[in-house]
């Protein structure tokens, strides 16, 4: 295994502009990939950070050491000590910052993405079907690679192989719609940037579910006797005045007759 490692990089602009972007310690992980994490611990009068840790992926692991910083001769130069470290027994400082001045355009990368998430029809009745449409734009400067879309209820929506700056791309899934379907998904997704940081977007869809409606005959009340008892007490009363007829009919005076 080997004991040492070096690293040169030689850049073409002022001291000045080298030295701003040099103790941005905090920001190494974004421009370079073997810096996982800088954390400055302690600053100078200045905000400089005079004592920073570091979680580096060097010699086949990860690395962490701390490095206290001598910015006596900046911006022309700065050096720096080990204060400790997991594996390494020393840290050769920069004496020399820039050598030579002159100027230089960096393109600074932008990588960002953002997901739509739709859903048609936003009203149904359970048993239809609603289709959730998820737009992915890459909004950045740079390609992006292995797009991955996912929902929060539906799971796994689809990948994307790459998508190039300004470039979109619209994934879709169908789903038939029960009474107790949740009504609000979240659709997420996930990119890689040519540096192999991940960038995310998130978008949310809601619908309505409407319950058929059961209508029911309303019963009118009852306003008097039900009609039934009215024909039974009428069929009494007819039989009981039949009855009083036939006695009075019987018991009528008979006609004397001539029998002359």
């Amino acid at each position: 295994m080997a004991e040492a490692a070096h690293e040169q990089i030689e850049v073409s602009a002022s001291p000045e502009r080298c030295f701003a972007l040099a103790t941005a310690f905090e920001a190494y992980p974004e421009w370079t990939s073997d810096v996982k994490q800088a954390t400055v611990l302690e600053r100078d009068a200045d905000g400089r950070g005079r004592r920073v840790e570091y979680h580096v992926a060097g010699l086949g692991r990860r690395v962490r050491y701390v490095l206290d910083y001598d910015f006596t001769d900046a911006p022309r130069s700065f050096s720096w000590s080990l204060v400790e470290g997991d594996m390494l027994r020393a840290l050769d400082p920069l004496t020399t910052l820039v050598r030579s001045e002159g100027s230089a355009t960096v393109a600074v990368a932008h990588p960002a993405i953002t997901l739509n998430k739709t859903a048609t029809p936003v009203s149904v009745n359970p048993g239809q079907t609603v289709t959730y449409s998820y737009l992915v734009t890459n909004v950045g400067d740079v390609p992006l690679t292995n797009v991955t879309v996912n929902d929060n209820v539906l799971g796994l929506i689809g990948t994307i192989a790459s998508l190039a700056p300004g470039a979109s791309q619209t994934l879709t899934r169908a789903v038939v719609i029960s009474a107790t379907s949740p009504i609000t998904n979240v659709g997420t997704v996930a990119a890689v940037d040519p540096f192999g940081a991940v960038v995310n977007g998130t978008s949310t869809a809601t619908i309505t579910i409407v319950e058929a409606e059961v209508l029911v005959k309303p019963q009118l009340p009852n306003t008097g006797a039900p009609i039934t008892r009215e024909l039974r007490v009428a069929g009494i009363l007819g039989t009981i005045g039949f009855g009083l007829l036939f006695v009075a009919w019987r018991r009528r005076p008979e006609k004397a007759v001539d029998t002359e």
